[in-house]
């Protein structure tokens, strides 16, 4: 490999590692301070899943991007019953052959998610407030998150 090839990949390598750690640090800080406000959240989900989750968003999955990062109101549980409603799976953007779905199993995990998704600039910092809160669309365990 030539000299200048190896110092751009270096610089784009550092780069990239410098993002997923400021979006780790940015999700562990957004569901900490969530936490203090609410007297409790799934903190530690949060707190062991940031480096995976800033990992993944930064440089794994390939999404489109959202063409939206404010909540829908929430109109029901997405299923049968509940055609159109949304999830907080609208914040991965459009479906595409082309295009990942990231589905974790733990749906405790989903307060990290969303924290996540507001340092990726997928979800609105506002909308994340609205966490678990009558009426919004990010469930405290988002059985619905990711896979939709």
């Amino acid at each position: 490999m030539p000299k200048e090839s190896f110092l751009i990949a270096s610089s784009v390598e550092t780069d990239w590692r410098q993002r997923a750690i400021g979006v780790a640090t940015a999700i562990r800080v957004r569901t900490l301070d969530l936490t203090l406000r609410r007297d409790g959240c799934y903190l530690s989900q949060a707190l062991s899943s940031a480096e995976i989750l800033a990992t993944l968003y930064t440089r794994v999955l390939h999404l489109a991007d959202p063409s939206d990062i404010s909540a829908p109101p929430f109109t029901g549980v997405p299923g049968p019953a509940g055609a159109g409603a949304r999830s907080g799976g609208y914040f991965h953007g459009p479906h595409g052959p082309d295009l990942d779905r990231l589905l974790i199993s733990p749906a405790h995990y989903a307060v990290a998610m969303y924290a996540a998704l507001v340092a990726v600039g997928r979800l609105d910092p506002a909308v994340f407030d609205t966490f678990d809160q009558d009426g919004s669309t990010l469930e405290m365990i988002g059985a619905e998150l990711a896979g939709l």
